[in-house]
């Protein structure tokens, strides 16, 4: 195996890990697997009454550079912000966000603003 793909499937295993360890969901490495969008798939369920829960699967493009987006982690750590949203003239829009963020966001434990998101870290 190659030092890059090495790097990659590296770096497919630690969002799988991470995932499966901070949020109750499934996170499962995929690859290259003929035929898959991506390299990680994530299970999650939705909804708090066994009957109407639905489960839902995301698709996760993992990337890992040595220093590709610098201004990327300069805009997302400006004003502590919580996404951050970019475009590509010609392109549809990218949303962007720290791990833990997204962690949230899935688990339903994002608050709603930053005061509450305030409160939230405190406890």
């Amino acid at each position: 195996m190659s030092k890059a793909k090495a790097k990659g499937t590296g770096y497919e295993n630690e969002v799988t890990n991470y995932l499966n360890e901070h949020v109750l969901l499934v996170a499962e490495r995929v690859g290259k697997i003929i035929g898959n969008p991506g390299d990680v798939e994530v299970s999650v369920e939705f909804g708090v009454h066994p009957l109407r829960a639905r489960l839902q699967t995301y698709v996760i493009e993992c990337k890992r550079r040595a220093s590709a987006w610098k201004q990327i982690y300069k805009w997302l750590d400006k004003n502590d912000n919580d996404f951050l949203f970019m475009r590509a003239d010609h392109e549809k829009s990218l949303v962007v966000m720290r791990p833990e963020q997204f962690v949230k966001l899935l688990s339903g434990t994002l608050p709603a603003s930053r005061k509450d998101r305030r409160c939230f870290d405190k406890s």
